[in-house]
């Protein structure tokens, strides 16, 4: 084939091919998505291992912020239980919960309540997770006075 109708036909094919990859990719465009689940986890040789369950989360309920109504529009997979502060000294209670949610709470004009410190301590020891908001700052340096500076503290605005 001489040049002129070769050059021609490359063209016409480049100019099909071109159409082509726009028809695909509008088709690709317009057409619904299937919701796909991820895989199970497996080992090669093994057996499907199971899918690790939910983290157990609890709440505290504070005065000021509402940490049960922030998980609660991350969906699902953010289910929580809200407990009373009391739940805290609970010996099931390190056990029962994965990950705590202490929010802000003004204790200063209540009556004397009993040390969290060393209840947080321990339940941050044996591999929970602890989220303090705020007022709750006081709890907090009971709890871990070693990573305090206490050359940064001042007082806030209430």
């Amino acid at each position: 084939m001489s040049s002129g109708p070769r050059a021609l036909l490359d063209t016409m094919v480049a100019a099909l091919l071109v159409a082509a990859l726009g028809a695909v990719s509008w088709f690709d465009r317009i057409a619904p998505k299937p919701v796909i689940q991820a895989p199970e986890v497996s080992m090669a040789g093994t057996e499907p291992v199971a899918r690790p369950p939910l983290v157990r989360l609890a709440v505290i309920r504070g005065t000021f912020d509402d940490m049960g109504r922030l998980l609660e529009t991350l969906g699902p997979g953010y289910r929580f239980e809200e407990v009373a502060e009391e739940t805290l000294r609970e010996a099931s209670f390190s056990t029962r919960f994965d990950a705590v949610f202490l929010t802000c709470d003004d204790h200063s004009k209540s009556p004397a309540r009993p040390p969290l410190g060393p209840v947080l301590r321990d339940f941050v020891t044996r591999g929970g997770t602890l989220y303090a908001s705020d007022l709750r700052f006081d709890d907090l340096k009971a709890a871990f006075p070693e990573f305090i500076d206490a050359n940064s503290v001042t007082q806030g605005v209430k």
